[in-house]
């Protein structure tokens, strides 16, 4: 409490910050505390908020806003007794995560993941009301996974476990083309040529030619409900047709032509799913 003006005598609760900053206030961290002076401790719950931006011109290859495991928003609070010297707290994550896992690593290379639709602001100690109607990223960022080499080599490519982060959303009813759902584009190329149809309707899905798949990030028929501190692991199943050409394609098509299940579990204190 050493040059803090307050009271080492007197009882407090205190909200805890960490990895703010820039990147989520627009200012440093302490600027941005100083604008809640004077008000109690339930105004600061229902008014702190941080924003995030998307990429620019919404450019697929733009990760520029990519969130660094090491630079996620987290929070905490804690009540200090009077003249209590020291004090404990567990901060959780202010963003849900996504990994995603391909089942069919063996056919089918994962050489891309991005997020689309993230909901751009959260209330930073989960106090504040927000109005998941309005403006989402139209995408956020992407993760290139084409050298991220599977455990134990063979040539096939890995899993992405970590790297992709977005704030919670909610979305009562959604749909494959929406403009609200939080989802992920996700890069696929086959490693030996496809060939589909027959006659004049036969095309040839070429080795190393990626298509690109939008997956909603809710169960199927379902609302979807992103909470914070929450992993959500996508298992890729299998490939039902090539998909759209390019991401933003993907984006305003359908997401049936992949086939996926969806599992989720809360982070632990170390980042660790439990």
């Amino acid at each position: 409490f050493s040059g803090s003006g307050l009271d080492a005598s007197a009882a407090y609760n205190i909200l805890i910050v960490g990895n703010g900053g820039q990147r989520y206030f627009g200012v440093s961290t302490a600027d941005w505390a100083e604008g809640f002076a004077g008000k109690t401790e339930k105004q600061v719950y229902e008014q702190a908020q941080a924003v995030v931006s998307g990429a620019n011109n919404n450019l697929e290859t733009d990760n520029s806003q990519a969130i660094p495991s090491n630079e996620i928003l987290m929070t905490g609070s804690a009540t200090r007794d009077a003249g209590q010297a020291a004090i404990a707290s567990r901060l959780i994550r202010a963003v849900s995560r996504f990994d995603v896992v391909n089942g069919k690593y063996d056919s089918y290379d994962m050489v891309s993941v991005s997020v689309w639709n993230a909901f751009p602001s959260t209330s930073v100690f989960g106090g504040g009301t927000l109005d998941y109607t309005g403006t989402h990223l139209k995408r956020f960022y992407g993760v290139d996974n084409t050298t991220n080499e599977r455990e134990g080599g063979e040539g096939y490519l890995g899993n992405i476990s970590g790297g992709l982060y977005a704030f919670e959303n909610q979305v009562v009813s959604p749909a494959d083309a929406d403009a609200l759902t939080t989802c992920l584009i996700i890069g696929l190329a086959p490693r030996t040529d496809i060939i589909t149809g027959e006659g004049q309707q036969q095309q040839t899905w070429s080795a190393g030619d990626a298509k690109y798949y939008r997956v909603n990030i809710s169960p199927k028929e379902s609302a979807q409900v992103l909470k914070r501190n929450k992993v959500y692991k996508l298992t890729i199943r299998g490939v039902v047709s090539p998909g759209a050409d390019y991401e933003s394609e993907a984006f305003t098509g359908s997401s049936s032509n992949l086939a996926y299940v969806i599992n989720y579990w809360d982070l632990d204190d170390d980042g660790l799913i439990m």
